[in-house]
C-alpha cells in the first residue's frame, strides 16, 4: 500500500513487438483511462532501402492484447535508486577522482577496464576537459552488455528458443560488486523464440538510448 500510494514502484513501458520484423510500438492511452492501445498491424517498412513500398502489416494483436511483448525498465529508475545508497556514490565518485591523479603513471598490466587509455583522452561535455575531472558532479561509466540464453536450458541439441538481455553495467564499481544482481541494470528481456537480426535488434535498444541522451 506505502510503495502504491507514494508511486514508489519502478517505471516501465511495455511496448507490443511485430513477431515478423521486430518493431516495437510504444502504448498509447485515451485520456482518463489506464488501458493500453496498440495499431492492430504492424505499419513498419523494414526493408525501406530495397523495398520502400513494403509494409510488413504483420498483425499485432489476438484478441486485442499484443501477441508478442517487451517490457522496457526506466534507466533513471535504476540510477536513482544506486545513488541513494551514499556509499555507492562515494566509491564511483572515488573512481573517477583516482584514476585523475594518476594519469601520468600509465600502468604496465591493465587489470580494470578503467586504467585503459581510453578514459585517459576521452572529453566530457565541457570542451578540452576530461570526462573524468568531475570537479563536483558525478560521472559515470557504463558497459552495455547485450547477450542471449537457451530458454530451455542445455542440451545436446541445438537450443529451439532463445531470448535475450539488454542489461548495462556501472564500471566506476570495483570489479567485484559491479555484475553482482542488485547493481546492475536490467533494461529489459528480448522475448523469444528466435534471435532478432542485427538490425532488428536496433528496436529494442531505442528506449535505452533515449534515456541516456540528455542533452
Amino acid at each position: 500500500m506505502a510503495l502504491d500510494k507514494f508511486n514508489l514502484d519502478g517505471q516501465t513501458i511495455q511496448y507490443a513487438v511485430c513477431p515478423a520484423c521486430h518493431y516495437t510500438y510504444k502504448p498509447l492511452f485515451k485520456c482518463g483511462s489506464k488501458m493500453p492501445r496498440y495499431p492492430d498491424t504492424c505499419m513498419n517498412y523494414p526493408s525501406a532501402n530495397l523495398h520502400p513500398n513494403f509494409m510488413c502489416d504483420a498483425s499485432l494483436l489476438r484478441d486485442s492484447e499484443p501477441i508478442k511483448t517487451f517490457t522496457y525498465h526506466s534507466f533513471h529508475n535504476y540510477l536513482a535508486g544506486l545513488l541513494t545508497n551514499p556509499n555507492a556514490e562515494r566509491v564511483m565518485d572515488a573512481a573517477c577522482d583516482n584514476l585523475m591523479s594518476t594519469l601520468s603513471q600509465s600502468p604496465l598490466v591493465t587489470s580494470d577496464v578503467l586504467e585503459a587509455e581510453y578514459l585517459h583522452s576521452f572529453e566530457g561535455p565541457i570542451p578540452n576537459c576530461l570526462f573524468i575531472d568531475r570537479g563536483t558532479e558525478g560521472r559515470y561509466t557504463f558497459s552495455l552488455n547485450v547477450d542471449f540464453f537457451a530458454a530451455e536450458g542445455k542440451s545436446i541439441y541445438n537450443a529451439t528458443i532463445s531470448c535475450g538481455i539488454i542489461s548495462l553495467a556501472c564500471l566506476n564499481l570495483p570489479p567485484n560488486i559491479r555484475y553482482k544482481p542488485e547493481h546492475m541494470f536490467l533494461a529489459g528481456v528480448i522475448p523469444g523464440p528466435k534471435e532478432p537480426l542485427l538490425d532488428q535488434l536496433n528496436h529494442y535498444l531505442y528506449s535505452l538510448v533515449d534515456d541516456l541522451d540528455v542533452s
